[in-house]
């Protein structure tokens, strides 16, 4: 398992981590460089972001793959229902081994 220096809470979160590795993940970063090959465009854009210096936007971002596992796998959402003028909803999570 590919934990990344990730000290896991609890089992429950290694266990959803153990799970979200497991699926793909796509880079959302614009542009996409599969998308500007498949149109053809790809080395205009290159050469377009480079001049404006900006040629960082094609690379990959695989270095916030690990970050997005650690913020997802303890992410939870707690509902307050004692409350329906200000309830106090809670959303814990863990990032840099941090709570």
């Amino acid at each position: 398992m590919r934990n990344h220096s990730i000290e896991f809470k609890d089992a429950e979160q290694r266990n959803r981590f153990k799970t979200l590795i497991s699926k793909p993940m796509s880079a959302c970063r614009y542009p996409d460089n599969n998308v500007m090959i498949k149109l053809g465009i790809r080395d205009n854009m290159v050469r377009l972001l480079n001049t404006l210096g900006w040629v960082e936007l094609v690379r990959p971002m695989r270095g916030f793959e690990n970050f997005t596992y650690e913020f997802l796998s303890p992410l939870s959402f707690t509902k307050d229902r004692s409350r329906s003028d200000y309830p106090n909803h809670r959303v814990p999570f863990r990032l840099l081994n941090v709570d």
